[in-house]
């Protein structure tokens, strides 16, 4: 009965993912209302640059892809009419991502920094931080300390019908899904919303959702919200309607 009981809230999950899919480019921000997407991707057919200007009417960001064989790209950005500084794609924790499924960009109020939203095969997402300070543009993890949190609000190894090794993995390296949502405090602070991957790897904790206040400059987590208090906060800065998932499934493992 318990298994039965544990595959339908997993069905349920899969219908109801609190993230949206993104399989199509809609031309329209996915997950944050007031972000811009990104419309140029590597394919048969060249497309041009794409300058994304921030609020201060002259910092700007390019996004371009330079070779589409091996889907790379070039990501740039100047503040004010200063020179352009070409921008790391990866912060250290990920090398081995790269822009291929970048869908939108947000810049902060005060135009001194801004965040790319990401989709890496179609259920798993990414979210990269860029700011200023006196010595240039850096990128920043944003999310390192929410993943952690997530790991102990939603203990892998505790889930029902958990794989025993995956698990493991889950709580040493969480690659949880993570997407920026709002800035707040004149862009100290951005709202970023975490999501347990929608795959039954996870087991019982599939689709569980946590929010956040994170702090820009140190990564530190200002405040907390759960999926309910997310919604009711911060519906209006999204740009999909969310879904409440069904509370995480605590238990036994597999039997192999």
């Amino acid at each position: 009965m318990r298994q039965t009981q544990w595959l339908i809230v997993a069905a349920l999950a899969v219908l109801h993912l609190c993230l949206p899919a993104t399989a199509a480019k809609a031309h329209k921000p996915i997950w944050a209302a007031a972000a811009t997407p990104i419309e140029g991707h590597c394919g048969d057919v060249a497309t041009p640059a794409q300058r994304i200007r921030a609020p201060d009417g002259i910092s700007e960001v390019e996004y371009r892809c330079i070779n589409s064989d091996n889907n790379q790209y070039h990501l740039r950005v100047r503040a004010a009419h200063g020179p352009w500084q070409k921008l790391t794609l990866n912060p250290s924790s990920n090398p081995d991502l790269d822009l291929f499924g970048s869908d939108e960009v947000l810049w902060t109020p005060d135009s001194q920094g801004f965040f790319i939203n990401g989709n890496e095969n179609g259920y798993t997402n990414y979210l990269l931080l860029y700011h200023r300070d006196t010595k240039g543009w850096h990128v920043y993890d944003i999310a390192a300390k929410a993943q952690r949190d997530m790991v102990r609000l939603f203990p892998p190894c505790k889930a029902f019908n958990r794989d025993d090794e995956d698990c493991k993995r889950i709580e040493k390296d969480p690659e949880f899904n993570m997407v920026g949502i709002a800035w707040t405090r004149g862009g100290r602070g951005l709202i970023v919303m975490g999501e347990v991957v929608p795959s039954s790897s996870y087991g019982g904790i599939m689709g569980a959702v946590e929010g956040y206040e994170m702090d820009v400059r140190s990564g530190e987590i200002l405040a907390r919200y759960s999926a309910r208090e997310l919604k009711a906060q911060w519906q209006k800065a999204m740009a999909w309607e969310m879904r409440i998932p069904e509370p995480p499934a605590y238990g036994p493992a597999q039997k192999h």
